[in-house]
């Protein structure tokens, strides 16, 4: 059965689901949603948000600071105005505009990031790793999977095996490692040290 609650503006709102899907929409106060196997979606809470699920999506937009955890599905948060921290497995995970540091775990499953007011710290496995537009350090790390990072203004220390790895626009320090794969780095700022092994470095 379908249920739709009205609370108050100002409240906190605290939800437990299985096999449905859960939607917040519109508060003031916090908001912490649980599912298993069905995607959640937040969107314009102005307190800190805490989301997990399972084999479905969960989504986040305009929200205040973010923990979200997921397994074998996506994550998608935008317009977070604090800090981020996100992990999931077997989905992709996509973090844009985010009004703080950012941490972000995938395993089997591409990472894109751009716009973040603060450090991040992004790691996954067999999936594409890009990131765009950090405001401070950037700490990549990629195993058989593409790297890309561009426009970041602290340093940035990028690894990854076995697929190209591209790095531009750093005002920093750049350390760039690889196994088996290209480096090409470009308006590299600071010092760069990088290596790699059976492939060109540019």
């Amino acid at each position: 059965s379908d249920f739709e609650i009205r609370v108050p503006k100002s409240m906190a709102v605290t939800t437990r689901n299985r096999f449905g899907e859960t939607r917040v929409v519109g508060i003031a106060g916090d908001a912490e949603a649980a599912a298993q196997n069905g995607s959640i979606e937040l969107r314009a809470v102005a307190g800190s948000v805490r989301a997990e699920t399972s084999f479905g999506s969960l989504i986040v937009r305009d929200t205040g600071p973010a923990i979200l955890k997921n397994r074998n599905g996506q994550i998608e948060a935008s317009s977070i105005h604090g800090p981020l921290e996100a992990e999931t497995s077997f989905g992709n995970l996509t973090a844009r505009d985010i009004d703080g540091s950012v941490k972000a775990r995938n395993q089997n499953g591409r990472i894109e990031v751009v716009g973040v007011k603060g450090e991040a710290e992004l790691r996954t496995s067999f999936g594409e790793l890009r990131a765009e537009g950090i405001d401070g350090e950037a700490v990549l790390s990629n195993r058989n999977g593409r790297v890309e990072v561009a426009r970041v203004k602290g340093d940035a220390d990028v690894r990854t095996s076995f697929a190209e790895l591209r790095a531009e626009g750093i005002q920093g320090e750049a350390t760039l490692s690889n196994q088996n794969g290209s480096i090409r780095a470009r308006d590299i700022a600071g010092s760069v040290r990088a290596e790699t092994s059976f492939a060109s470095l540019e």
